[in-house]
């Protein structure tokens, strides 16, 4: 809210070659923070979604890796970036090529599955966020802007899918579920909180009734809190004074 309105001008204002070269520079900003995690923790082949938090060399310096606010600006900035890059499609072809083709957006959601499915069988050792950095982000930056070009060309399949109610209704919902998630699973699944609460750590059977209460919790949240119109107008007020303090 406060980098946004000072950094989508300039965004807007590059053309292809300089939106190209602005995605390649903030890749390249975010994996040398990644690269001094790894290094300084001698962590490269590090799992830490499944390292307990005693057996990680370093909680805190992780927990700044992943979570630090200026890499989640990086981020936001790519898919900006990206989403302008094919906003410019047809307007400034380069000396005259031709814009690019939408392509299947199939090829990187099959990629960013398989990127899933090979770390957890153990087939891809690699860290967390050189992962995150090298594979999970430009595969996605690839997804979204295929789905963008294709939605603009009228495809079908998987963007016709995409675009079905309760779909986008998820899509809406996904920031309450990102914000919610966690908590709730430490309610669930934290040995020291479940173990006071229901006497347990909940198994994975009890996996697709936390998705349902997240879920659930989810639309709560949109429907009585982030769609209230109050809180809307609180929100934009001190969004607006942080801005003009700055």
């Amino acid at each position: 809210m406060i980098v946004l309105p000072y950094a989508l001008p300039p965004i807007a204002a590059l053309k292809k070659k300089g939106l190209r070269k602005l995605l390649l520079l903030l890749t390249a900003v975010s994996l040398v923070g990644k690269l001094a995690y790894s290094y300084d923790l001698n962590a490269w082949t590090l799992l830490e979604g499944v390292t307990p938090p005693r057996a990680h060399p370093n909680q805190f310096f992780w927990n700044v890796t992943r979570f630090h606010p200026f890499y989640a600006v990086l981020e936001v900035l790519t898919g900006a970036a990206a989403a302008r890059l094919v906003m410019t499609d047809g307007l400034d072809p380069d000396g005259g090529a031709a814009a690019p083709k939408a392509g299947s957006a199939l090829l990187p959601a099959a990629a960013l599955v398989a990127v899933t499915w090979a770390r957890a069988a153990g087939w891809l050792p690699l860290n967390d966020p050189l992962t995150r950095v090298l594979l999970f982000v430009p595969l996605f930056t690839a997804l979204v802007m295929s789905i963008h070009r294709n939605t603009l060309g009228g495809a079908k399949g998987l963007v016709e899918f995409l675009g079905q109610p309760l779909v986008t209704y998820l899509g809406t919902i996904s920031f309450p579920i990102f914000i919610l998630h966690g908590p709730l699973g430490q309610v669930f699944y934290k040995k020291v909180i479940a173990t006071k609460l229901f006497g347990a750590v909940m198994g994975p059977q009890f996996f697709p009734v936390y998705c349902g209460i997240v879920l659930l919790s989810a639309a709560l949240v949109q429907k009585l809190f982030l769609e209230n119109k109050k809180v809307q107008e609180i929100s934009g007020n001190v969004t607006k004074a942080i801005s003009d303090a700055l």
